[in-house]
């Protein structure tokens, strides 16, 4: 009985001591967070970015307020990235792959461009990253010496994914638009890939299928009429030029 005693009193203490050691811990406060937000770009200037934060609502919920993040030279990462895939979960948020990353500058910021934004630690810091979506997915329709016609693909019918594809790098082609584009190209600057399937095979789970990939450096050369391309778009010209070879025949 003793030895029994002896026991839940040590048990106790232990308990006792865990709970004291947990609630000495200080609290995080509750609005502290480092997640990454989408949205499009209001208003941006060398010092900060406004956007309207891309969010999950129901019809009829307020729009949500704006953000406004402070940017810094030093501190603030900014970079290109191509949507590889976008998708709708069943909560009503976007969820999005980014590919290829490129270097970026707070210049390059422009009304109405879907961004990724990464806040910095604590509210008066910095943003750590800035990710501006760029390229364009279209036929091209007429190459010159020194332009392409582009002619985008229409908007998907989520326009979260629409804007994906519609916002770019100052100066991109509009692939909401009807009409073709004509973009100024450069032997000088543009770079040109192609890309073409290594492989296709069924999702495990059994949902979809799986497609590799491969990506080597093509030239100016290799840019004819009726190829499915993406073209990044900045400073009013073509920076990069992905062309989507066919599937090879079986």
């Amino acid at each position: 009985m003793r030895s029994t005693c002896i026991k839940l009193l040590a048990l106790l203490l232990v308990l006792s001591t865990s709970r004291a050691i947990a609630t000495a811990e200080p609290e995080r406060p509750s609005g502290a967070t480092n997640r990454a937000t989408w949205g499009m770009v209001t208003t941006a200037t060398a010092e900060s970015v406004t956007i309207a934060p891309e969010v999950a609502s129901r019809k009829g919920d307020p729009r949500p307020a704006e953000q406004t993040f402070a940017l810094s030279k030093d501190k603030t990462e900014f970079m290109f990235a191509e949507v590889g895939m976008a998708r709708m979960t069943i909560v009503g948020v976007m969820m999005r792959t980014l590919n290829a990353p490129e270097p970026a500058a707070a210049a390059d910021l422009q009304s109405g461009q879907l961004i990724q934004v990464t806040p910095g630690e604590g509210d008066d810091a910095a943003a750590k990253r800035v990710i501006m979506v760029w390229g364009t997915r279209g036929t091209l329709v007429k190459v010159n010496d020194d332009s392409i016609v582009l002619r985008p693909e229409p908007p998907t019918r989520s326009s979260a994914d629409a804007a994906s594809k519609k916002h770019g790098a100052p100066g991109a082609p509009d692939a909401a638009a009807d009409k073709d584009e004509q973009i100024a190209i450069s032997k000088d600057a543009t770079r040109v890939r192609i890309a073409e399937v290594t492989d296709e095979r069924p999702a495990p789970n059994g949902r979809g299928v799986i497609t590799s990939i491969s990506y080597r450096d093509g030239t100016i050369a290799d840019l004819k009429a009726d190829q499915a391309v993406v073209v990044c778009v900045r400073n009013g010209a073509a920076a990069k030029i992905t062309i989507h070879a066919a599937k090879p025949a079986k």
